[in-house]
């Protein structure tokens, strides 16, 4: 019974350090990003670089499969 806890507490040590770091980087996005800047900055964007990046993405996924 013990060796089931100490094996959960290692593969939670494994993961906790990312899991604390992303929670950090959320909290860093939402506060200081402008969100009004970044709405006009999606407006902006040309439909061809968004089909190019969503063909690209498909093939990749295509290729690794």
């Amino acid at each position: 019974m013990t060796e089931k806890k100490f094996s959960l507490w290692n593969k939670v040590k494994g993961w906790l350090p990312g899991v604390l770091i992303s929670i950090l980087a959320i909290y860093l996005v939402f506060n200081l990003a402008n969100f009004n800047d970044l709405g006009s900055a999606f407006t902006k964007i040309k439909p061809i670089f968004i089909l190019s990046g969503i063909t690209m993405t498909v093939l990749f996924c295509l290729t690794r499969a």
